[in-house]
């Protein structure tokens, strides 16, 4: 099972549910890299399922992963359209205080 065409196909069904059930097995079965978070924070963000994509966030940021922008940027952008302001800037914050981010 491929992350990204499986769980692509659910999210475009709007099946949340069941992207979250690919999501919860890919984790067991295999070490998560920085494309799959990724991958999964922009399904949940398209299904507009801000706070699953915040706690995906925190997954990641739990992990010994390399430090990649990416991640917190898509949620930057969501959380500047939806108006909070003041969580963007946290995201914005923390990145900052990562190595390699200026």
């Amino acid at each position: 099972m491929h992350l990204s065409w499986s769980s692509k196909l659910y999210a475009e069904a709007g099946k949340k549910d069941q992207l979250y059930r690919i999501w919860k097995h890919y984790g067991q079965t295999r070490k998560v890299f920085n494309k799959g978070y990724m991958t999964m924070m922009g399904l949940l963000l398209k299904l507009d399922d801000v706070k699953g994509a915040e706690k995906t966030l925190r997954n990641w940021t739990s992990k010994n992963l390399p430090y990649d922008f990416g991640l917190p940027s898509s949620l930057i952008d969501a959380h500047c359209k939806n108006g909070l302001l003041e969580k963007a800037q946290s995201l914005i914050n923390h990145a900052e205080t990562k190595k390699g981010v200026t």
